[in-house]
């Protein structure tokens, strides 16, 4: 297929083809060459020459695209010239302090960011296709997850599976949908039911959510079972994740209908750093209960929240238009067991 990017040098010619050397499923150079009716000329135009044609463009600075690029500003305006001499135009004003686009460069921009992103959408593909021929598999996961659960189900996974690949991704909630519609990964884990239309989720396992405190503070606290038992707990700082991340609106949501006062929070980026909180007795936090069996170094206890049924369910989010690969299936089956048993201790 003829990449976009080269479009307005084929209507000098009768075909563009482009070739790519890559590794695994990253492009390292692609070529173009021009095909004419009695021979071809070898365009040396490669996918750095349009980052670095594309990053200028961007910030309007040699010096800051070579920075992005780690190279010099030297080289990358060498390199954008090579490009200009192919294209037989010039693509930037230059200034001592800025660049400009020029009109046949503003022309060229879309087609330029076109030919990369068809170029990295096509490698992506094909990773996805030769991982799924291969019977490996990607996942993503949330951090509660990779840092407690996950490398425990990775190590029985490859165990049981020793051809196999199984690469995962620690990345927010948020990002699942993008990872999963693109195919960069074959299924994601998270506490949220609620997806757009196109994805399934299948409940995995359930866990508890936990008050923890430092293991020497308010021990005249051993359960929350009235509303009255929060004020065992006054003066207390609740650490919490930020307000959008979908654990801590999950959790809010528990909270408040166990009546919850409001105490002093002070919020923080990651579960890690709250239970490192609390183990230095710099506050109280609300945790899922399948983390404390990786933490159990750390001075904290448990106390039971007995209002209500705390659990917070989570699942296994795929395409829904395609049916789950049977080692996702599996591996789902692992991470069950695996949360299970962390309650168990």
């Amino acid at each position: 297929m003829i990449s976009e990017a080269i479009q307005r040098f084929t209507q000098l010619s009768l075909g563009v083809v482009y070739v790519a050397r890559c590794s695994r499923s990253r492009v390292l150079q692609v070529r173009f060459f021009i095909i004419t009716d009695t021979s071809y000329e070898a365009m040396k135009i490669n996918t750095r020459q349009l980052r670095a044609f594309l990053l200028a463009a961007e910030t309007r600075s040699f010096t800051k695209a070579a920075k992005a690029m780690h190279m010099t500003p030297a080289g990358l305006s060498a390199m954008v010239r090579e490009l200009e001499d192919q294209a037989g135009e010039r693509l930037f004003e230059r200034s001592p302090r800025s660049v400009a686009l020029t009109e046949a460069g503003t022309q060229f921009l879309s087609h330029a960011r076109n030919a990369i992103l068809s170029l990295e959408k096509g490698f992506l593909e094909l990773a996805v296709f030769n991982r799924r021929q291969s019977g490996g598999i990607r996942i993503a996961v949330s951090s509660a997850m990779a840092t407690t659960l996950v490398p425990s189900v990775v190590c029985a996974f490859t165990q049981e599976n020793p051809g196999l690949s199984c690469e995962i991704i620690d990345t927010e909630l948020e990002n699942f949908p993008s990872l999963i519609e693109s195919g960069q990964v074959d299924a994601a884990y998270g506490n949220n039911a609620v997806w757009p239309h196109g994805f399934s989720a299948e409940r995995v396992f359930s866990s508890r959510t936990c008050l923890i405190v430092h293991k020497h503070a308010f021990q005249h606290c051993q359960v929350i079972e009235k509303p009255r038992d929060w004020e065992m707990l006054s003066g207390a700082n609740y650490l919490t994740l930020p307000g959008q991340n979908s654990l801590q609106r999950s959790q809010e949501r528990l909270l408040l209908e166990a009546q919850m006062p409001d105490f002093q929070r002070k919020e923080l980026q990651h579960l890690v750093t709250i239970l490192a909180f609390v183990h230095a007795g710099l506050g109280i936090a609300f945790v899922p209960e399948f983390m404390l069996e990786a933490y159990a170094r750390f001075d904290i206890r448990k106390i039971p929240i007995k209002l209500l049924d705390s659990s917070l369910d989570y699942f296994c989010i795929a395409r829904g238009d395609k049916a789950v690969p049977t080692q996702v299936r599996r591996f789902s089956s692992l991470l069950a067991a695996a949360a299970e048993s962390s309650v168990q201790v």
